[in-house]
């Protein structure tokens, strides 16, 4: 029987924080070790009141939100040596910040405010600091959509009919001109030969 502790448990699981390696090799060594002991683990860094927003696909950054200061500002660091390589305050708190494939490039998506048809979107380029902002159509009372970040700056867009949010297309869009490239429609529950249709991105 192998038995873990929670603390190698919980600092493996930290996607971009240990390698697979180095997650094998700690829990390795717990497996060794008697179960009454506990890997030990040295905090190598601390950022003071910052939240996490997102992690890279190669977990080799990590985007962090300052919640004490006006503004609520972002910075991507990178992880290990801990640099900061970009920061920058957009004036709110976005509603979701992500990376794309390539880990060089930030979607952030805000409220558009009272009574607003759209989303405001930014685009930023961690490697120049370049920003690009467009909008995004918003209708609460008969749809809203979720954009996720592909790659080479192509999102992926989920368009939900309300009510009942039920998932009508998925689209890739090109930023930051938004040219739709290609959609797929999903079948109307009515359509569907199933009596329930789940779906959801």
């Amino acid at each position: 029987m192998h038995f873990y502790s929670r603390r190698a448990i919980l600092a493996g699981a930290c996607g971009g924080w240990l390698s697979n390696q180095q997650l094998l090799r700690a829990t390795s060594q717990v497996d060794d070790q008697p179960a009454s002991e506990e890997l030990r683990v040295e905090l190598s860094n601390q950022f003071d009141h910052c939240r996490l927003l997102d992690v890279s696909a190669d977990g080799s950054r990590a985007c962090l939100q300052d919640w004490k200061v006006a503004g609520y500002p972002i910075r991507v660091i990178e992880l290990g040596s801990w640099r900061t390589l970009y920061s920058g305050n957009f004036g709110y708190d976005p509603l979701t910040t992500q990376f794309f494939a390539d880990g060089d490039a930030l979607l952030l998506d805000f409220a558009g405010g009272k009574g607003s048809s759209s989303h405001r979107e930014v685009l930023v380029t961690i490697s120049t600091g370049e920003q690009m902002e467009f909008s995004r159509p918003f209708g609460p009372r008969e749809f809203f959509e979720h954009a996720v970040p592909l790659h080479s700056l192509v999102v992926l867009v989920a368009h939900y009919r309300n009510p009942g949010a039920q998932l009508e297309w998925l689209a890739n869009f090109e930023l930051p001109a938004y040219r739709e490239t290609v959609r797929g429609n999903i079948c109307a529950e009515r359509d569907c030969p199933k009596k329930k249709f789940e779906c959801s991105v």
